[in-house]
């Protein structure tokens, strides 16, 4: 009975509807019957044991297939990697040998006689390569290199020919294909007693230079492979080297040649620099602009070229063309380390050029603070020129303005600028026999075939004010009809005579000669207020004040015209003005006294005559503070 129950027990776990029907019938079940339930149940546990350990065997087979396809897509990822590694790495060659534009020169062939004493082909190589690089250095330019069409940068080599295939060898066929290499190829061989020198660019036929003595024929190559690779720094080595005239052939050859405009224009630019004639040196300003209108270096060497020739309209109008280009940062084609020290020379000569002597005193100085040294005497010149210009000779005097010895172009424009600039500080203290010589002595330093209108303008005057009017009217009637401040300068030659109308004519000449500029304006008001026309001389300060606000000059004679009206109250409101752009202008406090005199201000009249008695003053307006100060006020 306990077995039936078992069995019974056991059919109905297994849920077995026939071993449940026989178990509850076991009682009256055989003997076989309860063998057959013993058999199944253990065929049950067989097949759960079965399904327990095939169970186990899919799981661990799973977790295989999941490893090998995580292996699979790594390895597929890996793959893709290192194909997308290989074809940057093409393209990155490819880019870079269409972008490679080095200087290369391979290894010259020689006879082995030659290499035998040492001289193999690779040292021949790097003579010429070491040449090169030297003349490349000693080129003094401000263009940018990035602006030439054909610049190696600095990475210059020698290159020794690879044997069989290797990555070199592949990468230098690519070069080649794509490439913009300049490659120099060259042979030594014996000509009679001495040597045959070729060398050659690229698939050029090259030129052969023959003599004794290798190093100099190789020093001879090396030249010429730099002219005829980099045409504009050669012609500016040479300019810079004191070859002035083989300079300007080879920059006209290139400016008039069929190389792409931005390099005629650069070469135009070069030759407005390098030309010792001023009016050529103009017009090729005006053809590099006509080529490439936005080159900054043209601008800025025209605006000095016009400055030259009086012509001060287009000087000024250049100046200030070429500081928008700088304010824009259009001007990409110039040496980033130069554009500071650029932008300060061209905004303050179109400040001065405004009268705005002040803010070109702040540029001037900001400049000098810098670290430059190649343009720090055209600095230093035009601070003194400001400080002058600004009736403040006395700090002028303390800057120190280097005069120069005129060898080349280049140092006679300098030397020019220096002599201008150190009459015009003698003009400002009166001292006008130290103007004279000064000026006597650099126009014939510089010589007849240099254009020196500026210095004869200021000379022409130096002579009208120390009274010698016949001298000043003949040295004035030579100059151009042009020439802006030369045309001013009759004038006030006219005026000195006494010749008003004779004057106003060449004042009205002038303004036309430059519309944007107030010194015409300024000095016909002068000559109104001498003879007494108020209304016409504040018409023409008032005209001088809307093209120049900052010049203090004609303010103050406003101001002096005002008192003369009786309108001392006007009259204060423009001497302070004045004061803005010329703080140590002695007849400014001097007159700014009077007009706080006669408004009745005593205590701020004395603080104007104690300003002035500290300050320059001419002597008669030493008298007339002195007389001010012993009424008592």
């Amino acid at each position: 009975m306990i077995e039936d129950e078992y069995a019974s027990a056991d059919a109905q776990r297994l849920g077995d509807p026939l071993a449940t029907v026989l178990a509850t019938h076991a009682e009256t079940s055989s003997a076989d019957t309860r063998a057959y339930l013993r058999e199944q149940t253990r065929l049950a546990r067989l097949q759960s044991e079965n399904l327990i350990e095939q169970n186990a065997f899919e799981i661990s087979h799973l977790k295989w297939r999941r490893f090998t396809d995580r292996m699979r897509g790594a390895g597929f990822c890996i793959l893709m990697l290192l194909g997308l590694l290989v074809v940057v790495a093409i393209a990155a060659a490819i880019w870079s040998a269409a972008n490679d534009h080095r200087l290369v020169v391979e290894s010259f062939s020689v006879p082995p006689a030659l290499a035998d004493q040492g001289e193999t082909g690779s040292v021949i190589a790097q003579h010429v390569l070491d040449r090169i690089a030297a003349m490349q250095a000693g080129t003094q330019s401000l263009r940018a290199a990035k602006s030439y069409r054909n610049n190696w940068g600095d990475d210059l080599k020698v290159q020794i020919p690879d044997t069989g295939i290797s990555l070199g060898e592949a990468y230098r066929i690519l070069v080649n294909w794509i490439g913009r290499q300049t490659r120099i190829t060259g042979e030594v061989v014996r000509s009679g007693q001495g040597y045959a020198v070729t060398a050659r660019a690229g698939s050029g036929a090259g030129a052969t230079f023959r003599g004794n003595n290798l190093d100099a024929l190789l020093d001879r190559a090396a030249e010429r492979l730099f002219a005829d690779t980099q045409p504009y720094r050669y012609g500016i080595y040479l300019s810079s080297h004191g070859q002035e005239g083989e300079s300007k052939a080879v920059l006209l050859a290139l400016a008039q040649s069929s190389a792409p405009a931005s390099e005629r224009a650069w070469a135009y630019a070069g030759l407005l620099f390098v030309e010792s004639d001023t009016r050529r040196a103009e017009q090729y300003g005006y053809a590099a602009l006509a080529v490439n209108p936005g080159l900054l270096l043209a601008h800025n060497n025209l605006a000095s070229v016009a400055w030259r020739l009086g012509h001060s309209e287009s000087a000024y109008r250049e100046a200030a063309t070429g500081l928008k280009l700088l304010n824009d940062k259009a001007a990409t084609e110039l040496d980033q380390r130069v554009l500071g020290n650029m932008h300060s020379i061209l905004a303050e000569e179109a400040d001065a050029a405004l009268g705005d002597y002040r803010d070109g005193v702040r540029e001037m100085e900001a400049d000098l603070s810098t670290d430059h040294t190649s343009v720090r005497g055209r600095s230093l010149a035009y601070l003194a020129r400001d400080l002058a210009l600004m009736h403040d000779p006395v700090a002028a005097r303390r800057i120190v303005v280097v005069p120069v010895s005129a060898r080349t172009s280049a140092a006679k424009r300098q030397m020019l600028l220096v002599i201008s600039v150190r009459a015009a500080v003698e003009m400002a203290s009166r001292d006008w026999n130290a103007a004279k010589i000064e000026l006597s002595r650099g126009i014939a330093s510089l010589g007849p075939g240099f254009a020196a209108y500026q210095l004869e303008a200021q000379l022409a005057l130096v002579e009208a004010n120390l009274g010698d009017i016949a001298s000043a009217g003949a040295l004035a009637s030579k100059l151009p009809p042009d020439c802006y401040p030369c045309v001013v300068a009759r004038a006030q030659i006219e005026a000195f005579a006494g010749a008003w109308k004779s004057a106003e004519t060449l004042f009205a000449e002038a303004v036309r000669l430059g519309p944007s500029l107030p010194l015409a304006n300024t000095d016909w008001g002068g000559l109104l207020l001498r003879k007494g026309d108020l209304n016409g001389a504040i018409a023409k300060f008032r005209e001088a004040n809307l093209k120049g606000p900052h010049f203090a000059d004609p303010l103050e004679m406003w101001g002096e015209a005002l008192m003369q009206e009786n309108r001392s109250d006007l009259a204060l409101a423009k001497f302070e003005e004045a004061n803005k752009y010329a703080p140590n202008w002695g007849r400014l406090h001097l007159e700014w006294g009077k007009a706080l005199r006669y408004a009745g201000r005593n205590d701020e009249a004395r603080q104007q005559f104690a300003i002035a008695s500290h300050l320059d003053l001419s002597a008669g307006d030493t008298q007339a503070l002195a007389r001010m100060r012993a009424q008592g006020v």
